[in-house]
């Protein structure tokens, strides 16, 4: 609803009843976000603004939950002593009224209650799926698993946007926002690397063949030139005798039309690729080890770095790289050390142990991702949520998530703009799942 300055005046003291008697909205000047725009013109940031009600509010301000009527003021003065108060909005009333729920004196002394991102940013029902894709300005690009389509949402509005079907499930996905293009897996694996064309909303695919061999894509990570590094599947490597990959697991480069740009190499068992074309470093990785390699961008030679094939964790969940390249996030829910399995260790893309510190959660983590700047590292443990220096490794704040029990995140995400951070929270098979977001708090140096 955005941001206000409200009066409200007792109208039944006996009933506990207010009015509302002024409302002045003081929420930053901004469009509706993206009203009318789908595809390509959800990827141009500065071609519209963040909706109203997506600024961070100060800890500790009312928080108005629109779904449930409830208004939350944590901290009221009145006759000189201090008081928590909870009202209910009477359904239907206009002008609004609203009721006393609780009033709760606040003790001298007493601690905060702990910060909850319900009270900086707010959360959204989606389609049941297994990736997303931020875009601009509270937008997202969701695999709806339920309808066999992609849907656009806009997190912070509720707005839906664009819908394109699909003959299949999608699952992974990743954005090449320069040609606006969507590349995604699905569900049953296929012999096709799909394509969505965000310009145009047609869908196709290329078959990925090289060496006599069909491949299913595994993982993709943008190259550069338009160029893709595919980890690659040959289902029918039990029938080649004495095969070079002993897994059927292989890692080639393609063209955009799915054209081979060398041959491929066969590999073990790695489950997930990176690329960071600032120090063009490739980074392939399975659920604990981590493997670097330099890459040639004139002969496409890949050349493995010595000392880095080692294990960096167990159980690991998802990776990221600062946008220097100069370090990495491996979030491994059962850790990066032996003990205690609550950290994220700050490693060097060619050594990852000479390291100068690391991130430590309160929980196993999860996620993480660095932002923008390479100066803050977002992470969740799956009950909080985490800003941390980069470079001195000490906690800005950490807010808690307020899931139900039970309830979990997948990963988390920034949008293009670098504003907004949102968490997935959805398992396979739930017949829906949540998007929570946060606008991105500022730091003081």
């Amino acid at each position: 609803m955005g941001s206000y300055n409200v009066a409200l005046a007792l109208l039944d003291a006996d009933a506990g009843e207010f009015a509302l008697s002024a409302a002045t909205d003081i929420t930053p000047p901004g469009s509706v976000s993206g009203t009318g725009r789908q595809g390509m013109q959800l990827l141009d940031c500065s071609a519209f603004t963040v909706p109203p009600g997506s600024q961070s509010l100060v800890p500790g301000a009312p928080v108005f939950d629109s779904r449930t009527g409830l208004l939350d003021i944590p901290s009221l003065l009145y006759s000189g002593k201090e008081y928590a108060v909870q009202m209910q909005l009477v359904a239907g009333s206009n002008p609004m009224r609203l009721r006393l729920q609780s009033l709760d004196e606040i003790a001298t002394g007493t601690p905060a209650p702990a910060l909850s991102i319900a009270q900086f940013g707010g959360s959204l029902t989606i389609q049941p799926t297994q990736d997303f894709l931020p875009l601009c300005h509270g937008w997202v690009l969701i695999g709806d698993t339920s309808r066999n389509a992609f849907v656009e949402r806009n997190v912070i509005t509720g707005e839906t946007g664009a819908t394109y079907k699909l003959n299949t499930i999608p699952d992974e996905m990743l954005l090449d926002a320069d040609a606006g293009l969507v590349y995604f897996s699905t569900l049953p694996e296929s012999e096709r690397l799909y394509i969505l064309d965000l310009a145009s909303g047609a869908f196709t695919y290329r078959r990925l063949r090289e060496g006599g061999r069909d491949f299913i894509p595994v993982d993709i990570a943008l190259g550069e030139n338009d160029n893709l590094f595919v980890l690659l599947y040959d289902p029918l490597y039990e029938l080649e005798e004495n095969g070079p990959a002993e897994a059927g697991l292989w890692m080639g480069i393609f063209d955009p039309e799915g054209d081979p740009v060398t041959p491929a190499t066969a590999l073990l068992e790695p489950r997930r690729i990176e690329y960071a074309p600032v120090r063009r470093h490739l980074f392939l990785a399975t659920e604990s080890n981590l493997v670097t390699f330099e890459y040639n961008l004139l002969t496409h030679d890949l050349v493995f770095v010595e000392g880095t094939d080692i294990a960096v964790g167990s159980g690991c969940t998802d990776f990221s790289i600062s946008p220097d390249g100069n370090r990495l996030a491996y979030s491994c829910p059962q850790g990066n050390e032996r003990t205690p399995h609550t950290a994220i260790v700050d490693m060097d893309p060619l050594e990852y142990y000479n390291t100068d510190g690391k991130w430590i959660l309160e929980n196993a983590p999860v996620s993480a991702v660095f932002d923008e700047s390479g100066e803050v590292l977002i992470a969740t443990d799956g009950a909080k949520l985490y800003f941390f220096d980069v470079r001195s490794h000490l906690l800005h704040s950490s807010y808690a998530l307020g899931l139900a029990e039970g309830g979990t995140v997948n990963k988390i995400r920034l949008s293009r703009d670098g504003e907004l951070v949102m968490l997935l929270q959805n398992e396979l098979g739930d017949k829906s799942g949540r998007i929570h977001w946060v606008p991105l708090p500022s730091f003081n140096p």
